[in-house]
C-alpha cells in the first residue's frame, strides 16, 4: 500500500522546510519535500497566495521562499490540534515534529 500524504501533512511538511533552511531555492524544496514539479508548483502559489509563505528575489536575481509569521502560526497550531486528537484517542507513541 502506498503511502500518501494528505494536503495539510504536505503544507505542513513545506513550512517545516523553511522553518528549518529559513530562505529555500524552489528545486531544493522539491527535493526535500518529495514532490514532483507540478504539484511542487501548486503549493508554491497556494502557499504564498495564502501568506503562509511569500516570495523573496535573492542577490543573483533568483526567486527564493520564506515562511511568515502566518505559516509559523499554521505549524503551533497544526501542532496543537494533532496533539490534542492524539491525546483524546490515548495515542502517545506518535510524535509531531516542527
Amino acid at each position: 500500500m502506498k503511502n500518501k500524504r494528505e494536503t495539510l501533512q504536505i503544507i505542513r511538511d513545506i513550512l517545516i522546510l523553511f522553518k528549518k533552511d529559513i530562505r529555500i531555492k524552489k528545486t531544493k524544496l522539491i527535493y526535500k519535500s518529495n514532490l514532483s514539479q507540478d504539484m511542487a508548483n501548486i503549493y508554491f502559489l497556494k502557499l504564498v497566495d495564502s501568506g503562509l509563505m511569500k516570495e523573496l528575489i535573492n542577490e543573483k536575481g533568483k526567486r527564493e521562499y520564506k515562511i511568515t509569521q502566518k505559516g509559523n502560526d499554521f505549524l503551533k497550531d497544526y501542532k496543537k490540534v494533532y496533539e490534542k486528537f492524539l491525546d483524546k484517542y490515548e495515542i502517545k507513541e506518535f510524535v509531531v515534529r516542527e
